[in-house]
């Protein structure tokens, strides 16, 4: 980065003042959008979850009429080939939604269940129930009752079995808006207190959380939060003298030595100083600021691509299996299915936040 160098070099120059809060205010701003994406994501992925709980609910209505119809052409001795046909398609497209088995009865009716083996469809029609947020905020996790959560559950019958299905869209959905997307928040989160901390370490609290100075113990959903400190907006002679533990700027020094670079050099150091970070979000523990963000670019590209190759090869196989599938009525016809369903989600999901990746890190490579 350049600005706080350029600083150092003429630490009392109004324009290299401007320009160093601008990039640390574009800097913020990159990581509240990044951050927004990611709860963007997560928001749209609850919103899918329901629809696909409204379309196994429709779908699960159509085979039960499906079922008694051939089960009266059976009883009156006619075919009811073209009616099994027409419930073939709705199981597949059922399987997309969630993971199922199935089995034939003597009445030629099917009866389905969840991978777990959650009835769905005996004698009649077990219906899914599931409610989305309206909006999603990084503090919102899903947790299994007794709870508290910050998402409603998946019911069956009163039963929570969000954690029983494993495949399919809905299975895609939960583990994008619970798993991959909240690793990529927690990622930010750690780089947004990584940079407030190499600033604030040295002096300068020229990051707030929000409206007020940082406290670690509220890290979670920080780089969504993560602004420029208007104290030193208002006074940016601050880049020169710092500021308290509070983000006050320090008072104008007796004698105020004007060409004193110490505070814009310590910052310029501090971003090439190694610095410990949290090992829950899966990247490197010991990294500088340049390194770690290096390593979240690498991990959600490296990500995407194994997503992408996963995707590659469960297409193959499913486009394989299919004919197989079709011609055995007893198979689990979704678990190859279902799984690429899934890897269809998290890829999308990968793609938004790899292309919102890139003007993030370019502000804060200018910033320091």
């Amino acid at each position: 980065g350049d600005s706080f160098r350029a600083l150092s070099t003429t630490p009392n120059s109004s324009s290299a003042q401007s320009v160093a809060l601008t990039r640390a205010d574009e800097t913020a701003r990159s990581l509240n959008q990044l951050s927004n994406t990611v709860q963007s994501l997560r928001t749209d992925a609850d919103a899918s979850i329901e629809r696909s709980v409204s379309a196994v609910n429709s779908t699960l209505k159509k085979i039960q009429d499906i079922n008694l119809e051939i089960g009266r052409l059976r009883v009156n001795g006619q075919s009811s080939a073209d009616l099994e046909d027409k419930r073939d398609v709705l199981v597949d497209s059922l399987s997309k939604e969630i993971d199922i088995s199935y089995f034939t009865r003597e009445t030629g009716e099917i009866w389905i269940m969840t991978k777990s083996g959650r009835a769905l469809l005996d004698t009649s029609v077990h219906t899914l129930q599931y409610s989305a947020k309206p909006a999603v905020d990084p503090s919102m996790r899903y947790v299994a009752p007794p709870g508290p959560s910050g998402f409603n559950g998946i019911v069956i019958d009163g039963v929570d079995v969000t954690g029983d299905i494993g495949g399919g869209r809905i299975a895609g959905y939960v583990g994008l808006r619970d798993n991959l997307l909240v690793q990529a928040q927690d990622q930010l989160d750690e780089m947004a207190d990584g940079l407030i901390n190499a600033f604030s370490s040295k002096g300068l609290v020229l990051f707030f959380d929000g409206t007020a100075a940082y406290n670690p113990v509220n890290k979670i959903g920080l780089a969504q939060r993560i602004a420029v400190n208007q104290n030193v907006v208002v006074a940016p002679r601050a880049l020169r003298h710092g500021t308290n533990a509070a983000g006050v700027v320090n008072p104008i020094p007796v004698p105020d030595p004007v060409g004193d670079a110490t505070l814009p050099l310590a910052i310029v150091a501090s971003f090439e100083t190694q610095r410990t970070f949290a090992a829950a979000p899966g990247l490197a523990t010991v990294a500088t600021l340049e390194g770690y963000a290096n390593a979240f670019i690498t991990f959600q590209g490296t990500q995407r691509a194994n997503i992408g190759d996963q995707l590659e090869n469960q297409s193959l196989i499913t486009n394989s299996m299919d004919q197989r599938v079709r011609n055995d009525s007893g198979v689990n016809v979704d678990q190859e299915l279902a799984r690429l369903i899934q890897l269809q989600s998290s890829y999308s999901a990968s793609a938004r936040i790899i292309s919102a990746v890139k003007d993030m890190f370019d502000a804060l490579m200018r910033v320091a």
